[in-house]
């Protein structure tokens, strides 16, 4: 063993540096720089107005299990169509993680992930399709709307484009050079994809033709050494099937078959159709939802820009098929065919695959085409100046022009799809556009610092939202706020089912975050006290949401309170203090029934199932109105909560006049079995009234 001298490694040291500054003022490290300036400028700006939903809040959840405790989970988050994902995307997320919670931290994290996507584009075209073919490529994956939108947030089909690169330069790299690390970095980066999500399956069909193809050009070694270090990646979930018995594996397979979820709405020419829109930043106007026609009239240019490069996208499928045939019948110019033929099956396979398939396809499963996809449309544009420079026509006049023009076309495609990226945003900044692109994280930031700062002035120990939904898991949201306010803050979400709630702050100051138009729950909050603290508005200046505190009241003022009480306890530990029945109900009409719930010694199973009230207007045996319902989730059963939960009634036109009866209890969803009556009472139906209407 021999010990370098310190001299020694010191002139390794700047030698290697002198090479590294010789690659950077390379001219072609020079168009790499600006092509990944161009894409940071896009992807890495107002991360504060990045898409925030439930899928996004959700990944960050199970990144953190790894990071804050250390558990590596099984699998990932549930597919669209039934089976969890594998858990690749929850070790991505867990990386960016370890800086901060902040969602922003993993956007930029993801950003970057594309931004080198975007280099790596122009590096691998540059060496097997040429220097400009490579430009156009890396000029249009860079600015390309849809592309910047699809590169900012924590979602399984944002960091699929980087594994593509990977993947597309490892199969030109083992099939065209032939070197034998390609086809372990292939075999590697597909596995990563598919460890992702399940979209990227048809790229395994181009893995395996193209194997068949080029048989004689496998290494296998190196092919068994990827499939090895593939199945290493892939050991938790393989690990969770196994447990399972195959039981994702069998729905999925049974839901394909079966065709469940709308059969064929994908056939025909959709696939194509959404393929096209992801290479011309076509139909991204639909972000802004009910605004679109005002965010498409906005664009301006980057409209025409849309037209030019669907059609370019659309020219470039043949063309390939062509160049691969031409390839193939002029072998002896010894013309590779293979660099044509990847690429080929890359886009075509995909596009047939999805054109026979039986389940509904989203616009993002189309990722997978990228970055062959601008790959493709690159060489398109050198073609077409390649035929422009044939020797016999340089000289024309036409010909000379026709050139120039070509050249002036793809800058002004490229500003304006740079411009229709920029407007995108600002018109985010400024409108609501939560029907589509959702509610900002820039809007959801100052929401959280809203309630943040009130817990502390009014020593609230949780915070009562009145909003959109209740399940952090599927809703987008609960997801959101449960993520920005965890851990510190506690959350409660009333309105399951749509009916409304409100939790009184029963020795304790409430603090609620109302999210939605609620108007018995505010009338209350009125009549307490309740002081609005702070609003929020949408980007475009509505007020959305809104933080109310309300003072502490004992006991005994809030049961003084209620109009009709009685004290009934039920087995889920729910006690009914009290019902209102409106002074004037007529048939016809749809009247509200308020009842008075403390929670008091639940037992710790009862969380575990899914309830319901129901309610129950009798004629004597007969029952003539029924509503069902509970308004607070079961994950935020607290003993000590005492809940006010409305029922709207409607009673039919032919109801007559006169007194009933209103029975009321609870069952548990999985199986309908009711709660018992405790303490005093027997069966499982509580009994009150009388109740009038009048004719």
């Amino acid at each position: 063993m021999v010990v370098p001298e310190p001299s020694e490694v010191w002139a390794w040291l700047r030698a290697r540096w002198r090479d590294l500054v010789a690659v950077a003022v390379h001219p072609e490290a020079r168009v790499v720089w600006g092509l990944v300036l161009l894409a940071a400028v896009l992807r890495l700006s107002s991360l504060d107005l990045i898409e925030f939903k439930a899928d996004e809040a959700n990944h960050l959840w199970r990144g953190l299990e790894i990071v804050e405790h250390g558990r590596l989970p099984l699998v990932g988050s549930p597919s669209s169509y039934g089976p969890a994902k594998p858990p690749m995307m929850t070790y991505l997320m867990a990386i960016p993680l370890v800086f901060g919670r902040d969602p922003r931290y993993a956007a930029a994290f993801v950003a970057l992930l594309n931004v080198a996507a975007v280099a790596g584009t122009y590096v691998i075209a540059c060496r097997y399709y040429g220097r400009r073919a490579a430009l156009f490529a890396g000029l249009l994956f860079a600015v390309n709307p849809w592309a910047v939108v699809l590169s900012r947030k924590a979602f399984t089909a944002d960091v699929l484009a980087p594994m593509g690169v990977v993947l597309f330069g490892g199969l030109l790299a083992a099939v065209v050079d032939r070197r034998a690390w390609g086809w372990t970095l292939s075999i590697v980066a597909l596995a990563t994809m598919l460890l992702t999500t399940f979209s990227p399956a048809p790229l395994a069909l181009v893995m395996v033709l193209v194997v068949v193809a080029y048989r004689r050009r496998v290494h296998w070694r190196y092919l068994l050494l990827g499939v090895l270090l593939a199945m290493v990646l892939a050991a938790p979930y393989l690990y969770y099937l196994g447990m399972t018995r195959l039981g994702d594996v069998r729905e999925a397979a049974r839901q394909v078959l079966d065709g469940d979820g709308g059969a064929m709405r994908s056939a025909g020419l959709l696939p194509l159709d959404l393929a096209t829109r992801l290479h011309s930043g076509g139909a991204i106007e639909a972000l802004g939802g009910q605004a679109s026609a005002t965010l498409a009239s906005s664009l301006g240019p980057m409209n025409y820009s849309v037209r030019a490069l669907a059609v370019v996208f659309l020219a470039s499928l043949p063309l390939l098929l062509v160049l691969a045939l031409r390839a193939w019948a002029r072998w002896r110019e010894r013309i590779d065919a293979a660099l044509y033929v990847v690429p080929a099956l890359w886009l075509w396979i995909p596009l047939l695959a999805l054109a026979v398939w039986r389940e509904p396809i989203a616009q993002h499963y189309l990722v997978i085409l990228w970055p062959v996809g601008f790959v493709a449309m690159g060489m398109a544009f050198d073609r077409l100046l390649t035929a422009l420079e044939v020797p016999s026509r340089r000289t024309w006049p036409f010909a000379v022009s026709v050139f120039g023009a070509v050249w002036v076309l793809v800058i002004v495609l490229v500003l304006a799809q740079a411009y229709g990226v920029t407007k995108l945003y600002r018109f985010i900044a400024a409108h609501d556009a939560s029907d589509a692109y959702g509610v900002p994280l820039r809007t959801w930031l100052r929401t959280v610092g809203l309630v943040q700062r009130e817990m502390g002035a009014t020593d609230a120990d949780q915070v009562w939202v009145i909003g959109n939904g209740v399940d952090p898991a599927f809703e987008n949201e609960p997801a959101v706020l449960q993520y920005l306010l965890g851990p510190d803050v506690r959350v409660a979400f009333l309105g399951q089912g749509g009916h409304e709630a409100l939790l009184l702050p029963v020795e304790r100051p409430g603090l609620y975050l109302v999210t939605r138009p609620a108007q018995h729950a505010m009338q209350l909050l009125t009549n307490l006290g309740g002081e609005v603290r702070g609003l929020v508005a949408l980007p475009d200046g509505r007020p959305a949401m809104q933080v109310v505190a309300v003072p502490q009241y004992s006991a005994a003022e809030v049961l003084d309170d209620i109009p009709n009480r009685c004290l009934w306890k039920l087995d889920t530990g729910l006690h009914l203090l009290g019902y209102e029945w409106p002074l004037s109900a007529r048939p016809g009409e749809r009247v509200t029934l308020a009842t008075y719930w403390a929670l008091l010694d639940v037992p710790e199973e009862t969380r575990a199932h899914q309830h319901s009230l129901f309610n129950h207007l009798m004629a004597g045996d007969q029952r003539v109105a029924q509503i069902d319902g509970f308004g607070l989730p079961e994950r935020s059963w607290q003993d000590g909560l005492v809940l006010l939960q409305w029922f709207a009634i409607d009673l039919p036109a032919d109801l007559e006049a006169g007194e009933y009866t209103l029975l009321t209890g609870m069952y548990a969803l999985d199986d309908m079995t009711r709660s018992r009556i405790l303490d005093g009472g027997e069966g499982d139906t509580i009994t009150l009234g009388p109740v009038r209407v009048d004719g």
